[in-house]
């Protein structure tokens, strides 16, 4: 027992590292105009691992007790072991490279022209270098190099890490977990008795959960990152309006066939709804709002609002549940109205937005702008400058001259 709670800790530190990492890379990478579809791959994988699961949760099932959980453990190893392989064969973050090495410029132009797929004289490569540089140069000249004490007091950042952590939130605290952590208890609250029945439901919930992150892969950056969210969140209310409806209408002791599958339906829009909206717009929003100088920082610290709520609904799902019955269920509609009100009323939008110039959606000073325009404004003053010397040299001579001619 103590291996298997070992083994456990060490997987979710990975899972974790991996997850916060990826997306931060992911969106560091990817262009103004594709980088949400390219963030939404971290989701996009996740939900290709819920299926792999369901499906090796239903063929297990027959299996002896210690072969099945050893087989479905085992398995776990052969993604990470992929992982590993590809990690080195993909180029270096070029925003990563201008940050921590800015004396080898020419290697984050490279990585640059690499990921951009083009040549690095190009125009646009040049052009979206020239930011990067830009970007970093304007924090060191104005002494913006935060510390981890600087990071956690400064309110510009702190705004945006309430955004993140929040947004991260939202998609556990809408109640997904619980259906997915407690998926077979639930169909078998709602009739289906059958643990073979509910594993194939589950099945069924991991494909059509995939189906809506690809269509979210699609288009989110046509949408735009709050349309998303408050889709997402409104088919929720309205989810789990219907479902709980349905529960106060027909309880197990009035089991109604008809109002069961109904509700199915919708528990599979929810799922839907988390798969296509608020779990790649979480991992989307926090990867892309936080200056490349503090993203890893801030979306590890984003993760553990996902992380928080996770375990508290996860947690107090059962014992809800027990005390309030389908109560639990019209709780859910209040959490998931107010978090759709929120993101209508609070979260700014910042698709196709380049990220070094993500400080102006924040109401902050645009690093790429401000240090052009001091630029501009030191080449004009130098030119000034020599225009002045070059005149009193002028005069100097002139006034030579008229000495030597006795004027």
């Amino acid at each position: 027992m103590v291996l298997i709670v070992v083994g456990r800790i060490i997987a979710g530190i990975g899972t974790a590292t991996i997850g916060t990492n990826l997306a931060a890379y992911q969106a560091e990478v990817s262009s103004p105009q594709i980088r949400g579809r390219v963030v939404s791959f971290v989701q996009l994988s996740y939900q290709v691992g819920v299926l792999i699961a369901y499906c090796v949760g239903l063929g297990i099932q027959k299996m002896s007790g210690g072969v099945a959980w050893r087989t479905a453990t085992s398995l776990q190893c052969i993604p990470g072991v992929l992982l590993i392989c590809c990690a080195f064969t993909i180029p270096e973050s070029p925003r990563w490279l201008i940050e921590r090495h800015p004396e080898r410029p020419e290697r984050a132009l490279k990585e640059l022209s690499k990921v951009r797929r083009l040549p690095q004289e190009d125009e646009a490569v040049q052009a979206e270098f020239f930011e990067l540089a830009a970007a970093r140069q304007y924090r060191i000249d104005h002494n913006q190099d935060y510390t981890w004490k600087q990071f956690l007091t400064k309110y510009a950042i702190w705004k945006r890490i309430a955004f993140g952590m929040a947004t991260m939130a939202l998609g556990q605290i809408s109640g997904i977990g619980a259906l997915m952590l407690y998926g077979i208890t639930v169909f078998e609250g709602l009739g289906f008795s059958s643990a073979t029945l509910s594993l194939l439901l589950n099945v069924v919930a991991g494909i059509l959960s995939l189906l809506a992150t690809l269509v979210t892969t699609g288009g989110v950056d046509k949408w735009g990152r709050r349309i998303t969210l408050i889709v997402g969140s409104g088919l929720m209310v309205l989810s789990y309006i219907v479902i709980a409806a349905l529960a106060d209408a027909y309880p197990l002791s009035r089991f109604n066939h008809g109002a069961a599958v109904v509700q199915i339906i919708f528990i599979y829009v929810i799922q839907m709804a988390y798969a296509g909206a608020l779990g790649p717009c979480a991992w989307i929003y926090a990867s892309e709002i936080f200056p490349t100088h503090l993203r890893d920082k801030g979306v590890n610290i984003s993760q553990a609002g996902q992380q928080i709520t996770t375990l508290w609904i996860n947690q107090a799902w059962p014992v809800m549940f027990s005390n309030v019955g389908h109560n639990a269920y019209w709780i859910l509609v209040a959490i998931n109205s107010l978090g759709c009100a929120m993101v209508f009323f609070l979260w700014p939008e910042t698709s196709g937005v380049p990220l070094e110039h993500m400080d102006r959606i924040f109401g902050e000073t645009d690093k790429v702008v401000a240090f052009a325009s001091e630029r501009r404004v030191q080449s004009v003053s130098e030119g000034l400058g020599q225009t002045v010397q070059g005149m009193k040299v002028a005069s100097a001579i002139h006034e030579e001259r008229k000495s030597s001619f006795g004027v």
